[in-house]
């Protein structure tokens, strides 16, 4: 029982932090790559993952699982931008 409410918190963590999430990519993203940080950076990525591109507005409606890839990878980039 305890596992369950294990897992439970943390898909809970994972909902509560995508938003903040996918509004700092979407902003980071578009100081490096302002026309094209979609194609640039999201499109590979989903490709490469072999994902249906579904249309969305906003990063944060892509699942947690890609925002924390597209984090893992771009992270020498941002950190080096500073």
């Amino acid at each position: 029982m305890e596992s369950i409410r294990i897992l439970q918190n943390t898909y809970e963590n994972l909902y509560a932090i995508t938003r903040p999430l996918g509004n700092f990519l979407e902003e980071e993203l578009k100081n490096i790559s302002p026309k094209y940080w979609r194609d640039d950076y999201i499109t590979p990525l989903l490709q490469m993952k072999r994902v249906d591109e579904k249309k969305w507005e906003k990063l944060y409606e892509i699942d947690i699982y890609y925002l924390l890839e597209l984090l893992r990878i771009n992270w020498k980039e941002f950190f080096l931008k500073r």
